[in-house]
């Protein structure tokens, strides 16, 4: 059985898709950072996403895909998502994952987020992304889109 997850992503003009710790542990999620070891635990199902070492960061490889009536997989491409402690939301550049962008309610209202030198960058819409870990996980995205 393959393991479902979610996470809201905000997609705007960042170079990497950043995935926010805090977002992760508010889902009942532990991310644990370890040299041996490190992996995303659901406290619900106990079940563990493996997180790769980069030598710099942690990541999480993904592969696209999207559920055909037929009960088959069509496989849409591959990313590389970094787990970021640091990070006030999870983020993405635009074109990273596949499908249609929607309005969010902060890219209605022209806000905008702060990148970490004082820039504003501004939110583009979400996005909903299924795709599957190395693992065979499969997990629903909502992502949101964002421009410097």
């Amino acid at each position: 059985m393959e393991k479902v997850m979610g996470m809201k992503f905000e997609v705007c003009g960042v170079t990497k898709a950043l995935a926010a710790v805090w977002r992760i542990t508010d889902q009942d999620n532990d991310v644990i950072f370890n040299k041996r070891r490190s992996y995303i635990k659901n406290n619900k199902t106990g079940k563990e996403l493996e997180m790769r070492n980069t030598g710099k960061s942690w990541v999480i490889d993904i592969n696209f895909v999207k559920l055909l009536e037929t009960g088959q997989r069509d496989n849409l491409g591959k990313a590389t998502i970094t787990v970021d402690s640091g990070a006030e939301e999870s983020v993405a550049p635009p074109g990273v994952f596949p499908g249609a962008i929607m309005p969010s309610p902060m890219s209605k209202s022209g806000k905008k987020y702060r990148a970490a030198n004082g820039n504003g960058i501004a939110n583009l819409g979400q996005q909903n992304v299924k795709f599957r870990t190395r693992e065979g996980q499969r997990a629903p995205y909502r992502c949101k889109l964002l421009r410097w």
